[in-house]
């Protein structure tokens, strides 16, 4: 029987909570003011254990154990020392669990900011940027409890317990839980009164939720638990139509919130799913209502746990990637980790301890993972879940964009008005969004200006490719559409955050495959939402998994020290733990497969390999007699040396294998070094480092490089019919950026003429990007000519003109490659008709990377003309590769056009790149990349970098006139 008294709504953490303003529904309790009210409130927990009113407010009571695990015991065993990868919730709920008992903890994270998914950073003018929208449902049992033992519980603000629906044309619905009696009458009458759906469809969502096993969670929440884990294998879409519900009730209602929770709509999400958290609201009053952090991400979440975790000697290691996973199998087959091969920049390390943790997401964890691992069914199993991409936008207005009732209030900056909570919607690309301005205000409220939305869409697939200005373009079309009222306003900054594999794709089927925390391999663990726990893929499942992977580590704490002993007695020096690579410009060779004592073989995670190393030829030497200080790079994936990893997370370029060959992978799109690696070590210089890494040293120039830029600008491909490529970046923007740097490094023209008067600056190599654009689009090698080379040539020459303006005095300009010889472009544009050259390579192709160098040519001698005194050399890229191609055998080489990483075809390249490109799990590479002229479909091997640069420093020498 339910209790007869009224319960108020129990609150599990402090917060206040704000009266929702902004519209006005017939029957609505609250008031129709516009101005954001904050009223404080008291909530409590009954203390009757026993009462139901305890049931259904307190979480941990009467729940499945699975989900809210009782308090660990106080640990006993020996201190161990425990190796973090990845600075996660996951990764920071082990570290404190970990911590609370008494053992020693560092946190590896090769990005510069923490908070994995749940992170935000800074951007250079002050905005705060996250990585999606994050929402706090009241069953987050187990992320109150960190909140609260790390006083973040106070960054929470609690939102009016009803779940909103804005639908086209401003038209909002509700799911309203305010109710005097809890659960599971609450959510019954926000069923039956919702005006989100008519009352057919609300009849028939009652039937279907009356026959799932979210009645049996009243009585029985573990058996419930058990059915709902048996309904994986259907979709939700499946199961709700089977038990009557109707397909109106899955688009107007569900399927927006299945796009909140898993980014995945209600016919591809499991029934699992959802049905867990249906279970929750169902049986706990608090379950549905919301929370919202109170400011940014990274001070009010990521910011107090970090400082929880120092206070308590743990230790974060920012910018720390792991490489390399060392293990020895021993003689009867068990596999130990030995240590991490660790890097950062140039920086090497192998790290050790008693323990391993893998905090990390899908694709993490793939790239991670020994490839041999995978004979083992519990790894392989992994391969089986995939991240679902999603974009993040935010938009802020020059007005409250979700103020509905008053025009004129909308309109004034004074205060924040609007709708202040969690907002769905059928009917945009977005399925759920907030003013964050208003939810958030602390971070996010900037007085006079107006809303921030941050909006989450969901299928992110269609919009991956798109450039900013296009997403930015049909977002706020998409706003307009759902708030009328906002005509007028404008948007007066934004940002896109684009995420390749987000949360794992929850389909149907696919629980079976989340691995368990605790591994096969005695002394690596598992932490992550991916992995398997009870809840879903989701900030409390991350942080549940924290829980239950230091549990499994204190479990075993004497069999780990037991372990280290015996690893430290069967080490030998003669089996090197790692790749002693000490120095990246000494290029030593590292041999592994050594055989220690006990006859078991040590191994890495990836091949060992020879490297061949070719001195300098005399001339190439000799550049160091120019006396260069620096070196200032423009260019595109050729060039770049870290910079587009920075930006697009999706790229492997920092993942083995790439970098292999030096046994570092520091963004490159290569297996080693790339030209102007060699350039600058012929210089007597640094490598030059990416612009875009704030931690990077530029006393010796700066590479602008960005992979997949083109010369001319987003707009000018528009013009010309060709979408550009996910980055908008061109050749202007990276002038925009080094005249940004140029005034950080001297006040007035004429000084920083005499600054850059010893630096050597690169412009390219550039232009094929754009070309190949433009033939994914049709357009014919004609076309190219006559309507895009003119103006991508005048382009690069604009470039050099303002760098010689800014005091350049040594500029050198790079052609095309002959890239009809590259896999990726034979692969993709041969035919049967296609005319080949003797070496097998795209003839009509690479006459027209002739013509574009033709043009250049004559474009650099009309500047040499107009500056008489500055050295404008032109650097014969495809008189190098030439080169190279007419000494194949002799050079070493045994493969011009099969790409050394890579799968598919006879050019080893496959055009679907988003399951088959190099660095994806399980994609092959050869054994020996110094043979291939192509590292992957597109970049060169470290080998052929070596031997063009080579090439280019003896044509060019006497071009820059360094004696003279």
């Amino acid at each position: 029987m339910m209790a007869s008294s009224i319960l108020l709504p129990a609150n599990s953490v402090a917060g206040t909570r704000r009266r929702t303003p902004g519209f006005l529904l017939s029957g609505d309790r609250r008031s129709s003011t516009a101005q954001v009210v904050r009223t404080q409130r008291l909530f409590f927990v009954r203390s009757a254990l026993d009462s139901l009113e305890t049931k259904v407010s307190d979480m941990s009571v009467n729940a499945p154990k699975g989900l809210f695990p009782p308090e660990p015991e106080h640990y006993r065993g020996p201190k161990l020392k425990v190796a973090i990868i990845g600075a996660g919730l996951a990764g920071m709920s082990t570290a404190v669990e970990l911590l609370d008992q008494g053992h020693e903890v560092d946190i590896y994270e090769s990005r510069t900011f923490i908070g994995g998914k749940v992170g935000s950073f800074v951007d250079r003018r002050g905005n705060h940027i996250e990585m999606g929208l994050h929402v706090f449902f009241g069953c987050y049992n187990n992320l109150f409890r960190l909140m609260k033992k790390v006083g973040a519980d106070k960054n929470l603000l609690v939102k009016e317990h009803t779940h909103t629906f804005v639908n086209k044309g401003g038209d909002i619905g509700e799911l309203d839980f305010r109710f005097p009696i809890g659960a599971p009458l609450h959510g019954i009458q926000a069923f039956l009164t919702t005006n989100q759906l008519k009352t057919y469809d609300k009849a028939r969502n009652a039937v279907a939720l009356a026959l799932s096993p979210v009645v049996k969670a009243l009585i029985d929440p573990d058996g419930a638990m058990t059915d709902i884990r048996n309904l994986d294998s259907i979709s939700f879409s499946d199961w709700f139509l089977s038990k009557g519900g109707t397909r109106t009730s899955i688009q107007r209602m569900w399927d927006p919130v299945a796009y909140a929770l898993g980014f995945i709509d209600c016919d591809n999400i499991s029934a699992r799913c959802m049905l867990t958290i249906f279970s929750l609201f169902a049986t706990k009053t608090e379950a549905s209502l919301l929370r919202m952090l109170k400011g940014s991400p990274d001070v009010y979440l990521s910011g107090p746990i970090r400082k929880y975790i120092e206070d308590k000697g743990g230790r974060f290691h920012l910018r720390w990637g792991c490489r390399q996973i060392l293990y020895d199998t021993s003689a009867d087959g068990e596999t130990y980790v030995t240590g991490l091969a660790m890097s950062k920049s140039t920086n090497k390390k192998v790290v050790k301890a008693d323990a391993y943790v893998a905090a990390c997401d899908v694709p993490g964890i793939k790239r991670l993972l020994p490839s041999q691992w995978r004979e083992s069914k519990f790894f392989d199993n992994i391969y089986e879940l995939v991240g679902v991409p999603v974009v993040t936008v935010q938009l802020r207005y020059d007005g409250w964009v979700t103020e509905l009732q008053d025009l004129e209030r909308s309109r004034q900056s004074r205060q924040a008005v609007g709708l202040d909570n969690l907002l769905y919607t059928p009917d945009a690309d977005f399925s759920c969004f907030a003013d964050l301005a208003l939810t958030s205000p602390e971070d996010y409220y900037i007085e006079g200006q107006g809303s921030l939305l941050q909006c989450v869409l969901t299928p992110g697939d269609p919009y991956m490719p798109l450039v900013n200005e296009e997403i930015i373009k049909r977002v706020s079309k998409q706003v307009l559409t759902l708030f009328p009222s906002s005509q007028g306003l404008e948007v007066i900054w934004s940002s896109v955050v684009k995420i390749g594999q987000s949360l794992y794709r929850e389909g149907p089927g696919k629980d079976p495959f989340r691995p368990d925390q605790k591994t096969p391999v005695k002394n690596f663990f598992l932490a992550g939402s991916y992995t398997k726990q009870d809840y879903i893929d989701s900030m409390e499942g991350a942080t549940l998994s924290g829980r239950q992977a230091s549990a499994y580590i204190c479990e075993a704490g004497e069999e780990l020290v037991a372990l280290k002993k015996k690893l430290a007695a069967v080490e030998s020096p003669e089996c090197p733990q790692s790749a002693a690579v000490a120095d990246e410009l000494s290029l030593l060779e590292s041999i592994m497969g050594s055989v220690i004592k006990d006859g078991s073989s040590c191994f890495l995670s990836f091949c060992c390999v020879f490297i061949l190393v070719h001195p300098f030829s005399c001339d190439a030497q000799e550049l160091k007699a120019c006396g260069l200080d620096a070196i200032y790079q423009f260019g595109d994936s050729i060039s770049d040396t870290g910079n587009a990893v920075l930006e697009f997370s999706i790229l492997p370029y920092d993942q083995f294998p790439y970098g292999i060959t030096v046994n570092n992978a520091t963004g490159r799109p290569s297996d080693g070094l790339l030209m102007v690696d060699y350039i600058a070590q012929a210089a007597g210089l640094p490598f030059v480092e990416p612009y875009e890494n704030p931690k990077s040293n530029f006393s010796h120039g700066v590479d602008f490089a960005v992979a997949g830029v083109t010369v001319v600008t987003a707009e000018t491909l528009v013009k010309w019919h060709i979408p550009p490529f996910v980055t908008n970046h061109s050749l202007t923007l990276q002038l925009g950026w080094f005249e940004k740097h140029l005034s950080t490094i001297c006040s007035d023209p004429k000084a920083c003429q005499e600054k850059l008067k010893s630096a050597l600056f690169m412009v390219g190599t550039m232009g094929s990007n754009d070309y190949f654009l433009a033939l994914s689009r049709n357009k014919t090698l004609e076309e190219i000519k006559n309507t895009m080379v003119p103006v991508v040539v005048q382009t690069i020459t604009e470039v050099a003109k303002k760098l010689i303006g800014h005091g350049a005095v040594r500029v050198v300009v790079p052609g095309l490659h002959q890239l009809g010889c590259s896999p990726g472009i034979l692969t993709a544009f041969e035919t049967n008709t296609s005319v080949h050259d003797a070496q097998g390579c795209l003839k009509d192709f690479n006459d027209m990377f002739v013509y574009h160098n033709d043009h250049l040519k004559t474009a650099l001698e009309g500047l040499r003309k107009e500056f008489p005194n500055v050295h404008v050399v032109y650097a014969d890229n495809y008189s190098a590769l030439q080169y190279i191609i007419d000494n194949l055998s002799k050079l070493g080489f045994k493969a011009l056009r099969e790409a050394c990483c890579g799968t598919g075809g006879k050019y080893n390249y496959s055009v679907d790149q988003l399951k088959f490109a190099c660095g994806l799990p399980g994609i092959p590479y050869c054994s020996n990349p110094r043979e291939h002229v192509f590292w992957d479909g597109g970049h060169f091997s470290h080998q052929t970098n070596k031997f063009l640069s080579d090439w280019l420093l003896r044509d060019m020498l006497p071009k820059l006139q360094c004696a003279a």
